[in-house]
C-alpha cells in the first residue's frame, strides 16, 4: 500500500482493508470489514467516483466506501453460476437439520444482516438519504435474485428488520413514551425508509403482506401493542 497514513491510535477492526493514499485520523476506529478507499460507488450514476474528506471526522484522504454486494460477489455465486464444489466427492452426509433449511429463513437472515451493516456504515461514514436508501435497493435486489424470493417476502422482511432495528431491539427507549408518541416515531421511521420498501411493492399483494405483517409484529411485541391501533 503506498501513500497509506494511520495516525495514532488508530485502530481497525477485523477484515478491514485499506487503499493507497488513504490517511485516517487520530483516535478513529474503523468497523469490522469496511473498505477505505479513495473511491466509493456512485448508486445513481452506477459508476466509482472520487471520495470527498473535506468534513470527514474520520478521514483526512478517502472514506469508508460503499461497494455493490455484485461487484464484491465471487464467480461461483453469481446467480446460476456452477458450485466450485460438484465435482468433489465427501464423506461427510447431510444432517436433517441441513436438509430441511428454510431458503426464505436464510434470505431473512441475509437481510437482517445486510440491513445492520448498513446501518453501522451509514452512522460512521453518512451520506445523504436518498443516496443511502438507493444503495439500500441495489444491495436488496441483489440478494433476492440470489435467493429467487418473491417481492411479497422481500417487502416483510424489509419491514422487520426496521421495525427490529429501530423499535423491538431499543424497547427499553420507548417506556416513557405515551402510545401517540411512540406511533408518531414509529411513522417517522417508516416514511423515512418509504422508498425502499415501495421499490419492492409490485401490487396487491405485498400491501396485503405489509399490513398483515404490522399485525402480527404489533401483537407480539410489548413495546408496539399498546399503540396498534394508532400505527395501523
Amino acid at each position: 500500500m503506498q501513500g497509506v497514513e494511520l495516525e495514532s491510535n488508530v485502530k481497525l477492526q477485523d477484515h478491514v482493508m485499506v487503499s493507497d493514499s488513504v490517511v485516517i485520523k487520530e483516535g478513529v476506529t474503523i468497523p469490522y470489514g469496511s473498505f477505505c478507499s479513495m473511491l466509493t460507488f456512485d448508486a445513481e450514476n452506477k459508476e466509482f467516483v472520487e471520495t470527498e474528506s473535506e468534513n470527514s471526522e474520520m478521514f483526512k484522504k478517502g472514506s469508508i466506501a460503499y461497494i455493490p454486494r455484485e461487484i464484491a460477489l465471487k464467480e461461483s455465486e453469481y446467480l446460476g453460476a456452477t458450485s466450485p464444489y460438484n465435482n468433489e466427492e465427501s464423506d461427510l452426509d447431510v444432517s436433517d437439520e441441513e436438509s430441511d433449511a428454510d431458503p426464505l429463513e436464510e434470505f431473512n437472515q441475509e437481510l437482517r444482516e445486510l440491513f445492520m451493516t448498513c446501518q453501522a456504515t451509514q452512522k460512521v461514514s453518512p451520506r445523504p438519504h436518498d443516496e443511502f436508501i438507493k444503495s439500500m435497493v441495489m444491495e436488496i435486489k441483489s440478494l433476492k435474485l440470489t435467493f429467487n424470493v418473491q417481492n411479497e417476502f422481500v417487502t416483510e422482511a424489509i419491514f422487520n428488520s426496521i421495525m427490529k432495528f429501530d423499535f423491538i431491539d431499543k424497547a427499553s427507549d420507548f417506556k416513557d413514551l405515551t402510545n401517540e408518541q411512540l406511533a408518531g416515531k414509529v411513522l417517522k421511521t417508516l416514511k423515512a425508509y418509504q422508498n425502499l420498501i415501495k421499490d419492492f411493492i409490485s401490487g396487491e399483494n405485498e400491501q396485503i403482506v405489509l399490513v398483515e405483517e404490522a399485525e402480527i409484529l404489533c401483537a407480539k411485541h410489548e413495546v408496539l401493542v399498546s399503540a396498534f391501533h394508532l400505527i395501523m
